[in-house]
């Protein structure tokens, strides 16, 4: 008997502790003090749109937020921007605390199944979406409404910094504002959510680094990545208590301040039975 199950690890200052809600749950994002995890649940429990719930890092039971696709959280803290997969010209704001449900609708654009995200002044919501005949870009839309307009070429896809109001570009290449245009190093190397970090020069934001990891089976390693130099620092290696299982960790988000790591992690078991005595 084959038993597959998805779960959440966080690991923090005062501890590590496992988050996992049902079978089939992942970290989406995670509060900027590191005490509250953002889970997506995909168990057959939560039917074809999936549900999206919030757990603190000291171990309380899961609450439960709604329908769809885990997303971005606003900079108040107050909204998360989801999809929901039944509805996919619309992308969603989903209370976080009291309130009711805001659609942000995009007719003839797709949700392109990758969290939308906030832009950093919490005016507007930048998410991936696909158009009938053409390839996949980033689209932003403003929170008072009107159409999504896009703002990457064709197959290009993009991700927001977490300190700075521009957009970062990712495909092959991560793209620094302006001109400049660096490689990524190693191949196999994933971007964190939200590791890209920056400094105030005068009255712009520089991108000075962002943090990455491999997405393999345990050990996983979170690398420090410094733009301007390219060089690649190993700041912390991901290895579960009881590492059996388990083949891949994925989905690495982080705090502002780099203290907490919050995974998810693909554990595969299998039992072997023996019958013996039959007729």
């Amino acid at each position: 008997m084959d038993n597959e199950r998805f779960g959440t690890m966080a690991l923090s200052p005062a501890g590590d502790r496992d988050l996992s809600w049902l079978d089939f749950d992942f970290p989406v994002a995670v509060s900027p003090d590191g005490k509250s995890v953002f889970l997506e649940e995909q168990s057959e429990q939560a039917g074809s749109d999936h549900w999206v719930g919030l757990r603190s890092t000291d171990g309380s039971p899961p609450v439960r937020l709604g329908e769809g696709g885990g997303g971005g959280v606003s900079p108040d803290g107050k909204w998360m921007a989801q999809d929901i997969d039944s509805i996919p010209e619309t992308t969603f704001l989903l209370p976080i605390g009291a309130g009711e449900r805001k659609a942000l609708r995009h007719p003839g654009v797709h949700s392109y199944g990758f969290t939308p995200w906030f832009m950093p002044d919490g005016q507007s919501v930048l998410f991936i979406g696909i158009e009938p005949g053409h390839l996949p870009r980033s689209y932003l839309q403003s929170l008072q409404g009107g159409p999504a307009r896009p703002v990457t070429p064709e197959g290009i896809l993009a991700g927001v910094p977490l300190r700075t109001a521009d957009i970062c570009l990712f495909s092959r290449r991560i793209r620094r504002m302006g001109s400049t245009t660096f490689n990524v190093a190693s191949p196999g190397l994933f971007r964190v959510r939200i590791g890209i970090y920056g400094r105030l020069v005068g009255r712009q934001t520089r991108v000075i680094c962002t943090y990455l990891h491999t997405r393999t089976g345990p050990p996983s390693q979170i690398w420090r990545l410094d733009i301007s130099t390219d060089e690649e620092k190993p700041v912390r290696q991901l290895t579960p208590h009881d590492p059996a299982g388990i083949l891949e960790i994925f989905n690495l988000v982080m705090t502002p301040d780099a203290k907490t790591f919050v995974y998810g992690y693909d554990r595969y078991l299998s039992e072997l039975y023996v019958v013996d005595g039959l007729h």
